[in-house]
């Protein structure tokens, strides 16, 4: 019973109680977490966070200037910045084609392991110059907004220039309803006879592409042979060749 008692006990005092599985500060108590728990307890950590007086006012006042939709509590503002990292695109978490600062700030993110040093340590330190006398809610809030738009943007980015690449490749000159359709009306013209699986998949998925995200995300993952969620930068640059190569077949085809 003793992981039941610590579940309840930790979401009962969730205001105040932070979760850390295997060091690392966590944004949510998942069913991973409670997994973690029965199979081996020592994997997971409680820790009281009591967050008061000026502490509590420079949190509240960061979550308003990030727009986070969470009560004004601190521990909640920290766990919902956390959130917002953990709910990215395991690529974006990979991928090296951020900006300088937005890699610092995914770097601090990733290892965090405490939100008192996440808040008050690890961000301020990258907008701290020497003249800087303390803690400047704004200009952290300003560093994490603009950092996690930039990792937000960057995977539906990558989608959006591959997609601009195939069009191209495939000889479509514009991304109009009317062009969509004529490509997979051309598509379906040649289903099931190119004799290769990979080219075959590739010609059944343009048979239904609609433009989405989704359809894109399943043409990439034919040209990289890896789900896109999960690619790294060689894939990426594995998918545009892959991409190139398979519209090269399907104009001979």
């Amino acid at each position: 019973l003793g992981p039941v008692y610590v579940v309840a006990y930790a979401f009962s005092r969730k205001e105040r109680i932070a979760v850390y599985g295997e060091g690392v500060f966590q944004s949510r108590f998942t069913d991973l977490c409670v997994e973690f728990l029965a199979r081996n307890p020592s994997d997971i950590a409680l820790r009281q966070v009591e967050m008061a007086g000026v502490t509590s006012q420079i949190l509240t006042q960061l979550g308003k200037l990030l727009e986070l939709d969470v009560q004004d509590e601190p521990l909640a503002v920290a766990r919902a910045i956390v959130a917002q990292f953990d709910d990215l695109v395991p690529w974006t978490s990979k991928t090296q084609s951020l900006s300088p600062m937005t890699l610092r700030v995914r770097e601090v993110l990733k290892r965090a392991s405490d939100p008192n040093r996440l808040l008050f340590d690890d961000l301020p330190a990258l907008v701290k110059s020497e003249k800087d006398g303390g803690f400047d809610p704004k200009k952290v809030a300003r560093l994490l907004r603009d950092a996690l738009a930039e990792m937000r943007a960057a995977y539906p980015t990558t989608l959006a220039e591959l997609k601009a690449l195939m069009l191209n490749e495939l000889d479509v000159r514009a991304e109009t309803t009317d062009a969509i359709a004529d490509l997979r009306d051309r598509a379906e013209n040649i289903r099931q006879i190119g004799g290769d699986l990979r080219l075959d998949a590739f010609v059944g998925r343009l048979a239904q592409f609609h433009g989405t995200h989704q359809d894109m995300e399943g043409l990439a993952s034919i040209a990289a042979n890896k789900l896109p969620r999960d690619w790294n930068d060689s894939d990426r640059e594995r998918a545009r060749v892959g991409i190139a190569e398979l519209a090269g077949a399907f104009l001979r085809l």
